[in-house]
């Protein structure tokens, strides 16, 4: 949403919907939430949630010239159970059709000139230039005037201005974190613009600085394997930056040769030594992060899961940690590892084997639906207390580290609360849902007191 708005928005108003004004607000698009009838005029107009098009010219008239109205509609998460579920998912490209139908008629009776923008989860992970799927959700926009330059027109002429070329946009993918990437060519080059606001342009902003932190520290076989990038900057609100088109593709299945791949770049990762990156955050912080969600019971679990986790692991070097090693985040090519990405959370105070955790419990689609408490709990931690399988030991074994039983589930622990903590930190809605907070909290620290 915030990408189609205009690149010098200061003032935002949004409609029925409290939880996108704060987004948006957060992105830094001024945004606050309105019912739409006071006068102050707005350089973009988001009509959501319950908002309908009845008195819309009212509303219109709190629009400055060059400015844009946009109505939110469909993409509402399916309710019920697995049957109610399905049926709704299928008639919600229908129902959102018919809305946004309504909507345009609408905003061009008004005298605008409208747009429609595919959104929603089903669109999520596919290229918005070709309708593989039909939209669960749109945003319908109409501009008021000569429209003006949105965040998206703004970075791309950005981009060409640091390449010195002109540069011609391809596909672009909505990522789960609101981000977009935008596939370029500029001559024989072939690049991919990331552009991200609010927390996630937060998220990019550490990505690069952790890229470069390593690149300066990395032997060859870490650095051949990370996506460098070739300019960066600010457009408004947002943050964008530009790196190479890698060759590859987010693998279906590890194979066995991957699974080495992976291993032997993790290994060469953790042994990199970088106090000057700082000191990347510690059990104790990350504990803290759960503290103030606990009773005093669950305050009193933790503190000895954290007091006996630092006596286990003491001796045990910490190094760099990529994160967020999942299929989604590496790159293939002929069956080969070729690129490393999306290096966010990385940290280079990493306990071994929480990257390699991480990937082995992320390798399925049937794995990543389940929370990240119940993989801990049903899958890791059982198998850690059977002594792991021979992925773990092969790491071990590269890495010279203990895979003993008690180390084992000692680092199999610390990985549920290094994850959990970091959810806690960046997603601000996480308290306060409860089925979350159970799942990933409660129940794993209630079966770590037992």
């Amino acid at each position: 949403m915030w990408a189609v708005l205009p690149a010098d928005c200061e003032r935002t108003v949004v409609v029925g919907d409290p939880v996108l004004a704060a987004s948006l607000d957060d992105a830094g698009l001024g945004a606050e939430e309105g019912s739409g009838n006071r006068t102050a005029p707005a350089d973009a107009l988001l009509l959501a949630g319950t908002a309908t098009p009845e008195r819309l010219g009212e509303r219109l008239r709190r629009l400055q010239p060059g400015g844009m109205v946009a109505a939110v509609v469909g993409d509402e998460r399916p309710r019920g159970n697995r049957v109610r579920r399905t049926a709704r998912r299928l008639g919600a490209p229908l129902h959102t059709r018919t809305r946004a139908r309504r909507w345009e008629r609408e905003l061009r009776s008004a005298g605008l000139a409208t747009a429609r923008i595919a959104t929603g989860e089903r669109w999520r992970a596919h290229r918005l230039g070709r309708r593989r799927l039909p939209a669960a959700g749109e945003v319908i926009a109409g501009y008021s005037g000569q429209p003006r330059q949105s965040v998206l027109e703004a970075a791309l002429e950005a981009a060409a201005d640091d390449l010195g070329e002109p540069v011609r946009s391809g596909a672009i993918t909505v990522r789960g974190s609101g981000a977009l990437l935008v596939e370029l060519n500029a001559g024989s080059r072939r690049l991919l613009l990331r552009l991200a606001g609010g927390p996630a342009a937060r998220m990019l902003a550490t990505s690069t600085t952790n890229l470069r932190a390593l690149a300066s520290a990395a032997p060859p076989s870490v650095t051949e394997l990370l996506v460098l990038p070739v300019a960066e900057g600010k457009i408004g609100p947002a943050r964008y930056l530009l790196e190479p088109r890698v060759t590859g593709a987010p693998p279906r299945r590890i194979r066995e040769r991957q699974w080495d791949d992976c291993a032997e770049f993790l290994a060469a990762l953790h042994f990199i030594r970088s106090p000057e990156a700082g000191a990347g955050g510690s059990l104790p912080a990350d504990a803290e992060i759960l503290m103030p969600h606990l009773d005093k019971r669950g305050r009193g679990t933790l503190g000895a899961v954290v007091g006996e986790l630092e006596t286990r692991l003491d001796g045990l070097p910490a190094g760099w940690g990529h994160g967020d090693f999942w299929p989604g985040n590496v790159l293939v090519s002929r069956g080969r590892l070729v690129a490393v990405i999306d290096w966010d959370a990385a940290s280079p105070a990493t306990p071994p084997l929480v990257d390699l955790f991480h990937l082995l419990l992320m390798r399925s689609p049937r794995l990543r639906r389940r929370s990240h408490g119940r993989r801990c709990t049903e899958i890791l931690w059982p198998l850690l207390q059977n002594g792991g399988d021979w992925r773990l030991r092969r790491f071990c074994e590269q890495a010279s580290i203990p895979h003993d039983v008690a180390t084992l589930t000692a680092l199999g622990t610390a990985y549920w609360l290094i994850r959990v903590a970091r959810d806690l930190r960046q997603f601000e809605d996480r308290p306060s849902r409860p089925r979350w907070m159970t799942e990933n909290v409660y129940r794993p620290l209630a079966d770590l007191g037992t």
